[in-house]
């Protein structure tokens, strides 16, 4: 996935900013979980130049869409879990209010 890195005369890499920025950018798609197929995808067409951007957006708004879906399945989860904490705290606590039903108008 990274192009070859140019090494110094004391065989250590150097690493252009370039370099650096497409590194960070790897580990940032795969820390949302991009496929490494995809990600390799994505590196091979950095090599294509301007005419491959339509496929590098094409490419990177599908992996957005996918990101967005997870988010509001776990938006989802989170309040279900909050619903439950929330129980369990006013029962814990002795209220005789449910905050979670109060919440929900059903107080």
């Amino acid at each position: 996935m990274i192009p070859r890195i140019a090494r110094g005369s004391d065989r250590r890499r150097r690493y252009s900013e370039r370099d650096v920025r497409l590194i960070e950018l790897l580990v940032k798609l795969r820390t949302t979980g991009m496929p490494t197929s995809d990600m390799q995808r994505f590196a091979v067409l950095l090599t294509g130049g301007a005419e491959t951007h339509e496929r590098r957006l094409a490419l990177l708004l599908a992996h957005r869409e996918r990101i967005l879906a997870q988010q509001a399945r776990l938006d989802d989860a989170l309040a279900a879990l909050d619903t439950k904490v929330d129980h369990y705290r006013a029962l814990i606590a002795g209220t005789d209010e449910d905050p979670a039903r109060q919440r929900r108008g059903e107080a």
